[in-house]
């Protein structure tokens, strides 16, 4: 009998892992509604995993989930703290050289930010790369665990035939790591203003679960003060339980940046970057070159256009931290097509002016989101092509962006007038 249920569960995960590569592969560049409605039919197929009996700890999923960490705080062991409450935001309209302003930043104006707090959850474990946190009664905890475009009951954490072995740790461990928390962009954005929440707890922290294995991880956790000895670097292997994990919520919601997040990187990174450096370009092209998803399709002609405004080519991936911060500290115009590298503009200039280029299949606002913190100009033009009819959105973040060079000649000769 116990052979047959290793064999089943075995299976079981193989089925898992070809699932996986096949949405990576081939459903994701399909598009939103498709990936939704086949991640819906796999979280029904797997649905039975939760109902197995024990507990995770010994084979199995997670038995269930909070959608948010108060619920179990209110109604077991733990500790939660409010930071900033819920609030409104409404966003001022971007500048662009258009009769009228796209229909997403209209539609997108106005919108939530979600309260923001700590939550100190006693014998929680921490499973995996992203830090999906589960309680000590054996459920998930979706809101700081979130999964990118997953419902709760579809996260990835409770469709898993089996967790890593358990490792126990007596000490408090801070959770930073994020689904993607990996990637640039999410690093900022997601990863290290949690920091922020974590010191407001008071909490003594042992170890934080956090990603150091690039160089600008290491500098920028180095710049805001976490000892390196204290680092648990998140792998697929890990499974920890913690004498207490502390759980700070994730700041950012549906690409929206809250002030007091820019504010504590700026603060807190800025002053150590050496900023004054008469060599460094003040008009910047951040050049995407080396990725699958939206290339610059006229990329030579973008740049030799560029050329004639004295716009400099930059690949900021080629470059150390300190310098890309330096890059852009020092540029009075920058222009990009939309992608990772645009997050260095958290540490913009005041009055630098940003122009944003999308594909018209690929209308993501978060750096406008994101910039409306910061004392700058915000810029966009959409590339080349049909564009979709108002009110569709197919999100086709694989699209290449053909710059519509008449648009951009258009916008900077508006910003130099």
């Amino acid at each position: 009998m116990e052979i047959e249920v290793i064999s089943i569960m075995e299976s079981y995960g193989m089925f898992c892992l070809l699932w996986r590569s096949i949405m990576s592969r081939i459903i994701f560049p399909l598009g939103r509604t498709t990936r939704n409605l086949l991640s819906k039919t796999m979280c029904h197929l797997t649905l039975p995993m939760r109902w197995l009996p024990s507990d995770s700890k010994s084979f199995g999923p997670p038995r269930g989930y909070y959608h948010h960490a108060r619920t179990y705080v209110d109604q077991h062991d733990g500790r939660y703290q409010t930071v900033f409450p819920e609030r409104k935001r409404v966003h001022a309209e971007p500048s662009s050289i258009y009769s009228s302003t796209h229909w997403k930043f209209k539609n997108e104006k106005e919108s939530t930010l979600r309260e923001d707090y700590v939550a100190t959850i006693p014998k929680g474990r921490i499973v995996g790369t992203p830090g999906d946190v589960v309680t000590a009664n054996d459920r998930l905890l979706a809101d700081a665990s979130k999964q990118l475009a997953t419902e709760a009951q579809c996260h990835h954490l409770l469709r898993k035939p089996w967790l890593p072995t358990l490792e126990k740790i007596d000490g408090n461990i801070a959770v930073l790591a994020s689904d993607r928390g990996s990637e640039f962009y999410h690093w900022f954005v997601d990863v290290l203003p949690r920091i922020y929440l974590v010191n407001k707890s008071k909490e003594r922290i042992d170890y934080y679960y956090v990603p150091d294995d690039d160089s600008y991880k290491k500098k920028t956790l180095q710049k805001i003060g976490i000892d390196s000895g204290k680092i648990i670097n998140p792998s697929q292997d890990h499974h920890i339980e913690a004498a207490k994990v502390i759980v700070p919520s994730l700041p950012r919601t549906f690409g929206n940046v809250p002030r007091w997040s820019t504010e504590f990187l700026r603060k807190r990174l800025i002053p150590t970057v050496d900023e004054a450096n008469s060599k460094l370009p003040s008009r910047v092209y951040i050049d995407r070159v080396n990725v699958l998803r939206r290339k610059v399709a006229n990329r030579e002609r973008t740049i030799n256009f560029l050329k004639k405004y004295n716009f400099k080519p930059v690949r900021l991936e080629n470059y150390k931290w300190d310098k890309q911060v330096s890059i852009v500290r020092n540029a009075s115009i920058i222009v990009a097509p939309h992608g990772a590298g645009l997050v260095n503009t958290i540490f913009c200039s005041d009055g630098c002016n940003i122009i944003e280029i999308f594909s018209p299949n690929y209308m993501n606002l978060c750096y406008w989101k994101l910039l409306q913190n910061l004392n700058v100009r915000y810029h966009y033009i959409i590339g080349s092509g049909k564009r979709p009819k108002k009110g569709n959105d197919p999100h086709y973040g694989w699209d290449p962006i053909e710059v519509n060079i008449d648009a951009l000649e258009n916008t900077l000769e508006a910003i130099l007038r």
